[in-house]
């Protein structure tokens, strides 16, 4: 306690070094916290479900489409979902999935909003629990639609009544049955974990059973299923790969026109959450870690330049009896206080930086909804701000304690401004910083010119002042001709409305 009282003491001494100081620690080691939160949310923390080690995504993989399409990855149509499930042992449990967007009524204002129509097994897969309510059951296939909602949905449309339960609302002009309302955090899958184009919504709230007919299940096209499974404890997700793709090789043989071609890759559920932007947030962790060495380059600059002035007192101090690991000892503790000071006003720092991230990313980035500066967090910026201290305090405070004691002494030691090696040794530090400036500069101007060819690709089409919408009109109601007379009608309104010069429809 009496080294820190010195410490503080010290400081407080030289209040501008003090504050240059502090604001340039804060702002490398905030930068990293912000970062590194969410580094941690994408691919550090544990996947929320039960052994998420062994839960995968089997997908199906065509050369000639991702030669076509760009698509290294695509679901799979009901026919071979229903074959891989049946015939597949290396799955404790194997569900199936596909996006769909309805129309919600009852109990409030009419919404659009985002669905996923699930096999019965989707949760027990998943090892999730609803909070209220039950999961599907086998007797739900035998009556009318039921769903469960998120969390959100229950929240914000429902005030989290518990009497939701059982409770029916209409989807698409159809009644559902609510049976349950699952956790606050589950929203898989958003529309950012899994292949754009596809059709999920970022972020889902409404999970209904998915009935299939026998007719779907033997049909081989529309390919908009996607399966995620539990590997059984004694089975290798290479194991699984090849027992799917030999499922795979026999279903070409048996519908050559369909299927010919394809083949099955099981992706771990890590990676197809985030696999793509693992790349981009450890480019971004590696450059504000370099924004951090360079802060570190200049507080050492400066530690050694206060070091240079400091001779006579540190020679007084000799001369008084003090040791050379005392002198060390108090400077590290200096730098160790400083940069400890500076990791608690970088949590703020990083607290904002990480706010202005979640406001700026679009919603269903992988992961980025789920960071928060939590305990593991917290600790990685001390431990940071530990390593920063002895990372800028260390060289100066053994220069400060290599003083030559008659030299120091001497009347004219008091304007000295360091000695040759202190020389060199700041020489180094600036060398170093300038290194570093110059690689986060190139970064930069390559990431600001990719950015700038984004902005001038050619899309083949003007999109300047043009409007679009989605208009999903309910089965129940609008069938045969109808649909087709609603939307002749809708162009011919829309038409006639000022300021609008042309109108178009166009259907999936």
């Amino acid at each position: 306690m009496h080294d820190i009282r010195i410490a503080l003491r010290t400081l407080a001494v030289r209040p501008g070094f003090t504050l240059v100081a502090l604001v340039t620690l804060a702002l490398g080691i905030g930068a990293n916290a912000a970062i590194f939160s969410v580094v941690d949310a994408a691919l550090l923390r544990p996947l929320p479900f039960a052994d998420p080690d062994r839960l995968v995504m089997p997908r199906e993989f065509s050369d000639e489409v991702q030669r076509r399409t760009g698509f290294d990855r695509l679901p799979s149509s009901p026919g071979d979902v229903t074959d891989f499930i049946t015939r597949s042992t290396s799955f404790e449990q194997l569900a199936s999935l596909r996006a769909e967007r309805v129309n919600l009524t009852g109990g409030g204002d009419p919404e659009r909003v985002g669905a996923v129509r699930v096999s019965r097994n989707f949760l027990t897969t998943l090892g999730v629990q609803p909070v209220h309510g039950r999961d599907f059951a086998e007797s739900d296939t035998a009556t009318p639609r039921v769903i469960l909602i998120g969390h959100g949905l229950w929240q914000r449309r429902y005030g989290g009544a518990t009497d939701i339960l059982g409770h029916s609302i209409s989807i698409n002009g159809e009644p559902a049955v609510i049976v349950g309302v699952l956790p606050a955090w589950f929203r898989f899958p958003s529309g950012g974990e899994l292949p754009t184009g596809l059709g999920y919504a970022p972020m889902p709230e409404i999970w209904s059973l998915d009935k299939l007919t026998p007719e779907q299940q033997r049909f081989r096209g529309g390919k908009s299923f996607a399966l995620v499974g539990r590997l059984r404890p004694d089975k290798s997700r290479q194991a699984a790969e090849a027992e799917l793709a030999a499922i795979a090789a026999d279903i070409a043989r048996e519908s050559p026109a369909s299927n010919a071609g394809w083949t099955v890759r099981v992706i771990p559920l890590r990676d197809q959450l985030v696999g793509g932007v693992r790349t981009a947030l450890i480019v971004l962790l590696t450059a504000v870690g370099l924004v951090l060495l360079i802060a570190c380059s200049n507080v050492a600059n400066l530690l050694l330049v206060r070091a240079a002035s400091r001779q006579r007192e540190v020679a007084v101090r000799y001369a008084l009896g003090a040791e050379r690991w005392q002198i060390l000892k108090q400077q590290l503790i200096e730098s160790l206080l400083l940069s400890l000071v500076a990791g608690a006003i970088g949590m703020l720092v990083g607290w904002w930086a990480l706010q202005g991230l979640l406001v700026m990313l679009p919603p269903g980035t992988p992961a980025v909804s789920d960071a928060v500066l939590d305990w593991r967090v917290v600790a990685f910026t001390a431990a940071v701000s530990i390593a920063t201290g002895l990372m800028f305090g260390l060289v100066p405070a053994v220069q400060t304690a290599r003083v030559d004691l008659a030299d120091s002494l001497r009347d004219g030691a008091r304007g000295s401004i360091g000695t040759r090696r202190a020389h060199r040794t700041r020489n180094v530090l600036v060398v170093v910083e300038v290194g570093l400036a110059g690689m986060l500069l190139v970064l930069a101007s390559l990431l600001i010119q990719t950015f700038v060819r984004l902005l001038n690709v050619d899309t083949g089409f003007q999109a300047e002042g043009v409007l679009t919408m989605e208009v999903s009109l309910p089965r129940t109601v609008y069938q045969g001709q109808r649909p087709a007379e609603f939307f002749e009608g809708l162009v011919t309104r829309l038409s006639a409305v000022p300021g609008v010069q042309t109108v178009a429809a166009a259907s999936s």
